[in-house]
């Protein structure tokens, strides 16, 4: 991330750019992705992701240690989490917050929220290839 997030706010995304997101990670509450490489993937300014990009620390239950792509248990990984994404597009879009519990089902709750506003709008969900 080259450009200093504390001085400058990113730009909102496209609609476009929301259908390439949702296509690529939608319901997934669970992963923290790599800014840069996601952004490169879905052909979108990695600056605008960077409002989300932090350090994500592993805990001590299973059900908060960070596993790499490996499977390898690491103690922090830095990258974007994929339900701060969802979550932050429903609010861009002023949608109704998600009220599921548990991070799948929040992220499913943003991610359909999102599609049927992208619907409302003529934009359809590229599939990923």
């Amino acid at each position: 991330m080259s450009k200093d997030k504390s001085s400058v706010l990113p730009p909102a995304f496209t609609d476009q750019e929301v259908a390439k997101i949702i296509s690529a990670i939608g319901g997934d509450g669970h992963g923290i992705y790599n800014t840069n490489t996601m952004a490169t993937h879905l052909g979108i300014d990695p600056f605008k992701f960077s409002r989300w990009h932090r350090n994500h620390k592993s805990g001590k239950d299973f059900k908060s240690v960070i596993s790499d792509s490996s499977g390898k248990t690491v103690d922090n990984m830095d990258g974007v989490w994929g339900l701060d994404i969802l979550e932050g597009i429903l609010s861009d879009y002023k949608l109704p917050p998600t009220t599921a519990m548990g991070r799948g089902f929040r992220a499913q709750q943003a991610t359909s929220a999102i599609i049927n506003h992208l619907k409302s709008k003529g934009i359809e969900i590229p599939r990923e290839e």
